[in-house]
């Protein structure tokens, strides 16, 4: 588990980082806070795709693969616009 301060602290370092595993640091800080403020698995992330994202809806969601089965997961209108 995070506290607010770690994931603050988590955010920044790595979207000024550098490239790494093919994505900038940028790309890594947005996984990781899709990660965090969804509760998405890592699989569950995987199978998010551009065509996936809902961003412009009101409110904005994602959808992803559950149990073989689509799911939708509301974010919240910050991790829309970042994302």
């Amino acid at each position: 588990m995070l506290l607010p301060e770690e994931w603050q602290w988590l955010r920044a370092v790595t979207a000024n980082s550098g490239e790494r595993c093919g994505m900038t640091g940028a790309e890594r800080a947005a996984l990781y806070a899709t990660a965090i403020l969804t509760g998405l698995r890592s699989s569950e992330l995987r199978s998010v795709t551009k065509g996936r994202l809902y961003l412009d809806a009101k409110p904005p969601y994602v959808t992803f693969t559950k149990n073989g089965e689509l799911a939708r997961q509301y974010i919240s209108p910050e991790l829309a616009a970042e994302l």
